[in-house]
């Protein structure tokens, strides 16, 4: 793994109730502040506005002259191609009239010469006749091509004048439709929130804000970690393009709810350690049979060994064996051969009794001209992608698998170019009997889902410990699980335990949890189901 770059700066809270009157001043002080940054930004917007349509005017003027050389080019063209098709008539006549002479008996000497010299002065004119019409079609392309590219740095320019406000698309979370200001439902009892988006403009991008908070529009794909607290939290996505337009997105995150404890999990839970998931329902459910491939790479060869992989994977093994009753196949230092040879025994052994969990801990590279995430057996090599795993190669292999569900649990650099959009999850505050009703329709569908260490960015190797920050997650939620833990729900307690563990060391990391791309995803989620005796 590779250091993750330094967070983002922190979302401002107003002041706690109380606070005194020198903060208060301050707060007034950073937002005035604030406010005249951006009316600088906008006065500094609507004066290159002002220039646009200035260049609009030039251009539109040049244009017009332009035209008008290409008019005037075309008429003197046409005449002169006129002169020089008088002249070769002409110069016909001429030769006739000499070739006559040279053939008439009493034709006297002197006449044939002043023919001679005719033809020649006429054939002379001609060729200079000829020169200017060439050198009139050859200024005629020089000025049509000059045209052409006024016309369309033109309608260029027409076109980021006349272009709509940006446009902000929340992909991730999914909006409530409500009477008042739009409202998303949390998916548990989260600390904090990624809120995934789309924005787009034709003029181009200046500026998109969360709350204030420059955010990176990669592609048009923005991404931001909102804090979420236990009074609601207001969001503003604000998107300014070069016209200086203005587009607002508002919403409101509710207060973090507190999770129901389990009736069995109370006493564990008043001693002061938190329990996550559900009990086992009492009526039978086919959750099927549990395989785990996992594999841990330290030892490289020709890339940096890592610390703490191996120690991440064999944990994993014996938490999802002994736990979870697991039938697990562990690969320590595995190379391309072992990895994908593994998968393929899979693929030919298991159906849609069984459900798969696939763990890898190592390197992790991304492919620059493609964009595409790949996994480091121990035997790649820096500068040559042939011993390099792909996301095509591993989901070219699940998509011919027929487990039931299948979950990838990847911790690795650039492992988030795995997944694709959000994922649907049981909601919170039903019953027991609705609940497992749900998860009965949930386990009749394929489902092929991705939990990632990080997004397209670098992840932490190491926090100080034996593990990995995301892997200590990982391990540390499957132990807290009383029963039966939804995908869904152990990924929000997990991301919440990363993204403050790498705050702590002053970087960015935030895990992911979506459908794999293109491996053959219908619906629903995968369930951890401790084994009944633990």
């Amino acid at each position: 793994f590779q250091a993750a770059p330094a967070a983002p700066a922190p979302v401002a809270t107003p002041p706690a109730a109380g606070a005194n009157q020198p903060a208060s001043n301050a707060d007034r002080a950073r937002e005035n502040k604030r406010q005249a940054a951006q009316q600088a930004e906008l006065d500094r917007l609507r004066r290159e506005v002002e220039t646009l349509h200035r260049q609009l005017d030039s251009k539109q003027d040049e244009l017009n002259r332009t035209q008008q050389q290409l008019e005037q080019l075309r008429s003197n063209l046409q005449r002169r191609s006129d002169d020089a098709a008088g002249q070769r008539k002409q110069l016909a006549e001429l030769r006739a009239e000499l070739d006559a002479k040279r053939q008439s008996t009493n034709a006297d000497a002197a006449g044939i010469a002043q023919l001679e010299k005719n033809v020649a002065d006429r054939e002379a004119a001609l060729r200079a006749k000829d020169k200017e019409v060439a050198d009139l079609r050859a200024s005629l392309a020089s000025v049509a091509e000059k045209s052409r590219v006024q016309q369309a740095n033109l309608e260029k320019l027409q076109k980021q004048s006349a272009a709509e406000p940006p446009s902000i698309q929340l992909i991730e979370p999914e909006l409530a439709a409500t009477r008042g200001q739009p409202t998303i439902k949390l998916p548990g009892p989260v600390a904090s929130l990624v809120v995934v988006g789309r924005v787009e403009t034709v003029p181009g991008l200046v500026s998109l804000t969360v709350n204030g908070r420059e955010e990176k529009v990669d592609n048009q794909v923005f991404r931001s970690s909102v804090p979420v607290g236990d009074t609601e939290e207001h969001v503003r996505i604000v998107a300014v393009d070069r016209n200086g337009r203005k587009t607002t997105l508002e919403f409101v995150v509710p207060p973090r709810a507190k999770p129901a404890a389990p009736a069995a999990a109370m006493a564990t839970q008043r001693a002061g350690t938190p329990r996550v998931g559900h009990p086992r329902p009492t009526e039978p459910v086919k959750f099927g049979s549990y395989h785990a491939l996992v594999i841990g790479n330290d030892d490289y060869r020709f890339f940096k060994p890592l610390r703490t992989a191996i120690a991440d994977a064999k944990e994993v093994a014996r938490v999802l064996q002994q736990d979870y009753g697991f039938d697990v196949k562990l690969l320590i230092d595995a190379k391309r051969y072992d990895i994908l040879s593994a998968l393929n025994e899979l693929r030919a052994k298991l159906t849609f009794n069984d459900n798969l969990l696939i763990y890898y801990a190592g390197h992790g590279e991304l492919d620059e001209v493609n964009q595409r995430g790949n996994w480091l057996p121990v035997d790649a090599e820096p500068n040559s992608t042939a011993n390099w795993i792909s996301n095509i190669s591993i989901t070219d292999v699940l998509n011919a698998m027929n487990v039931r569900q299948l979950l990838i649990v990847a911790d690795s650099c650039y492992s988030g170019t795995l997944t694709r959009a959000a994922v649907g999850h049981i909601e919170g505050g039903i019953d027991d009997a609705e609940r497992v009703r749900l998860m009965q329709v949930m386990l009749q569908q394929h489902s092929r889902m991705a939990l990632t260490s990080g997004g397209i960015e670098p992840v932490l190797d190491s926090v100080g410990g034996k593990h990995s920050a995301f892997a200590q997650a990982f391990i540390d939620v499957l132990k807290a699980n009383v029963g039966v833990l939804p995908g869904q729900e152990m990924f929000q307690d997990l991301q919440s335990r990363v993204i403050a563990a790498a705050d702590r060391f002053d970087q960015h990391q935030v895990p992911e949890y979506a459908p794999i791309k293109f491996a053959g995803h219908e619906s629903g989620d995968f369930f951890f189901v401790r084994v009944a005796n633990q």
